[in-house]
């Protein structure tokens, strides 16, 4: 005999005894009904609180992952839907009762609807399967869709974190006899690590490692079930090393009293921090979402932050978490270089590599008149040879030929200039 316990359908606990009917059968008969349960009746007016239990023992039994959520989600469903019998099951019904959920205040997540909508759906197909039902309903439904995954709660910022310490602190340095913790210690330490609000709360000295400065998380407290270690802050280090007792127990918390959500609201009331505004409402899991997109602020690479938060997806860490409305999109883009390259001018021009290359970019950039007055003190200076040295003036001979005549009459009489030998009758411009 297992018993099993079920919650959440009705105020009382209700225990429901199971039998596993043991077969002596071969081949693949044998290995589909081993393990099959029976009750007393397979009818329709079978109890819904009977047919969890059957159907979430019966996936515990099949090695099925997460069976007490699934379990509690339709317990909650039936109970709100005021399902006493499978007959009760409609496709009205189902459908009334998923409109309601996400349409229920505060709105879930769509991914906590997905979770809900899915386990209801199981549970139908299980009742299809033993002749309970005709058909499954909640197949028939629509999943409620949304936006993006969202955790309903803003982004806190460094000036909504401070302003809420700094009011803690104030009261607690005031003596007053009914102060048991020091809570501005703990919204500090949440702002600085991210943990989530359970894991916080749950925090023992045997996942404080203040030689390391880690907090060595085991896979009972974090949510993914794998064990975790995240780096310390030095003020996290600090808080926790004045907390120590003298006799450390490795069981031993922390904290003293964590708070509950109706003491943070009231907190961020005396701190003048609105609880809600345009961003949406702020609880335990800003701390965390304010971290990311701190970390997103300040540069951080988008793996080091989904590390940090521990994701296994960063397009969670990304897209969530981060907040993009807080990011100051348009300071950074005045840090992205220009692709247009500066104007050069004529005024100033480039450095010369030696003087041959600085005497031709100075001859380049001259004004026109000051080039004109170059060529005329060149022309003046080849008419003072020509003098002295009686040549004809370019272009003719001192007899009137042409330099043409001249070069065809040399070639006749076997003068002619071979290349690579000097030419008598031309004038060095490098002579004077």
């Amino acid at each position: 005999m297992l018993a099993v316990r079920v919650d959440g359908i009705k105020a009382e606990d209700v225990f429901v005894r199971i039998t596993h009917e043991q077969t002596l059968q071969t081949g693949s008969e044998a290995g589909q009904n081993a393990g099959a349960m029976t009750y007393e009746t397979q009818s329709a007016e079978l109890p819904v609180s009977d047919a969890v239990a059957h159907w979430s023992s019966e996936r515990k039994y099949s090695g099925t992952h997460d069976v007490v959520r699934q379990r509690n989600a339709v317990a909650r469903l039936c109970g709100d839907a005021g399902w006493e019998t499978v007959s009760d099951m409609t496709l009205e019904s189902t459908r009334a009762v998923l409109i309601a959920l996400s349409q229920a205040t505060p709105t879930p997540a769509p991914k906590t609807l997905k979770n809900k909508h899915s386990s209801l759906a199981s549970f139908q197909a299980w009742c299809v399967k033993q002749g309970l039902l005709d058909d499954n309903f909640a197949k028939m439904v629509p999943m409620p869709r949304g936006g993006r995954l969202s955790t309903g709660v803003r982004a806190a910022t460094p000036d909504e974190v401070m302003q809420l310490i700094e009011s803690r602190r104030i009261y607690e340095a005031s003596g007053d006899r009914r102060i048991r913790e020091r809570r501005s210690e703990i919204y500090e330490v949440m702002w600085l690590t991210g943990l989530r609000q359970n894991e916080a709360s749950k925090l023992r000295w045997k996942h404080v490692n203040l030689t390391k400065q880690t907090l060595d998380l085991t896979s009972d407290l974090t949510k993914s079930g794998r064990s975790e270690s995240i780096p310390m802050h030095g003020k996290v280090a600090e808080i926790l090393r004045s907390r120590l007792p003298t006799l450390v127990q490795a069981e031993g918390s922390p904290w003293r009293s964590f708070p509950k959500w109706e003491t943070l609201i009231s907190d961020l009331e005396k701190a003048g921090v609105p609880q809600t505004n345009a961003r949406g409402p702020f609880g335990f899991h800003s701390f965390r979402k304010g971290l990311a997109t701190q970390l997103a602020k300040d540069g951080t690479p988008p793996q080091a932050t989904r590390d940090m938060l521990r994701h296994s997806d960063i397009r969670l860490t990304m897209d969530v978490y981060v907040d993009a409305r807080m990011l100051e999109l348009a300071s950074h883009l005045d840090e992205v270089p220009s692709t247009r390259s500066p104007k050069k001018t004529l005024d100033t021009p480039a450095p010369a590599a030696d003087s041959h290359n600085a005497m031709t970019q100075t001859a380049q950039i001259q004004p026109n008149e000051s080039r004109g007055a170059a060529q005329s003190d060149r022309a003046r200076s080849s008419q003072i040879l020509r003098e002295k040295t009686g040549a004809a003036p370019a272009g003719r001979s001192a007899k009137g030929e042409s330099a043409n005549d001249r070069q065809g009459r040399s070639g006749k009489n076997g003068n002619e200039c071979r290349r690579g030998d000097s030419n008598p009758h031309s004038v060095s411009r490098s002579g004077f």
